[in-house]
């Protein structure tokens, strides 16, 4: 999910017992909407985050979940992970991302990886067994 708000609502939501410590976000790999609006701009996550590498699956014990509050995925980061994604990519002769399901399916590989991570089928693998 995007961020939801500034440091004032993020205070509010995540010391309401019934909200902050039972919510949770995932984050998979470069996914962008996970990473905007920007922190620079004054808005906060809220919750806890769960992220994994792009198509990898969500893993607890190896990537933990975050603490109350935590404002990851940062937007930064991610354009130095999206700049060193894209050249190991094209090093090691992987030029598109995976194709999806569907009839558009076939498509999705022209996305750009911050955009194919944030798709529905790639949440769907990385949350399945």
């Amino acid at each position: 999910m995007p961020r939801a708000g500034g440091t004032t609502f993020q205070a509010a939501y995540n010391g309401n017992a019934n909200l902050g410590p039972v919510s949770y976000r995932f984050a998979h790999g470069l996914d962008v909407v996970a990473r905007i609006p920007p922190s620079l701009n004054g808005y906060r996550h809220i919750g806890r985050v769960l992220q994994c590498e792009s198509g990898q699956k969500f893993n607890p014990q190896i990537t933990p979940l975050s603490a109350l509050g935590s404002d990851d995925p940062q937007l930064a980061a991610e354009i130095i992970e999206t700049l060193e994604s894209g050249i190991g990519n094209v090093l090691a002769g992987h030029l598109f991302s995976p194709p999806g399901l569907g009839t558009f399916g076939p498509l999705f590989k022209y996305l750009p990886q911050p955009i194919r991570d944030h798709l529905q089928d790639r949440y769907w693998t990385a949350l399945t067994p």
